[in-house]
């Protein structure tokens, strides 16, 4: 049974209804009570490759939220990171040092 978190745009689920009881009772060995936060099967590279690229092909960062189901603020960060570091790359790209000799 998967319920939605008021005000939250992500889905959270009740432990005990999704996870065998083997691995709840790991869990509750490590971790009491509370909310836990499980990381995305797919690495974040990719998903911030899967971003720019979206980016790149023109669309939105609320689009690009919407279709990879990340908060447009993180899309955003992505985005920002992509620019601050190509930005970076061109200021120490020097055309004089890429001359090789033959």
């Amino acid at each position: 049974m998967v319920h939605k978190k008021r005000d939250s745009k992500r889905p959270y689920a009740n432990a005990a209804v999704v996870l065998p009881k083997y691995v709840l009772a790991l869990i509750q060995k490590h971790f009491q009570s509370g909310l836990l936060w499980i990381p995305p099967a797919e690495p974040a590279e990719k998903r911030e490759d899967q971003v720019i690229k979206l980016h790149d092909d023109g669309l939105t960062s609320l689009e690009i939220s919407r279709k990879i189901h990340l908060s447009q603020r993180r899309v955003t960060q992505i985005l920002q990171r992509n620019r601050e570091v190509l930005a970076l790359a061109d200021s120490e790209y020097n055309p004089e040092e890429d001359v090789h000799d033959e």
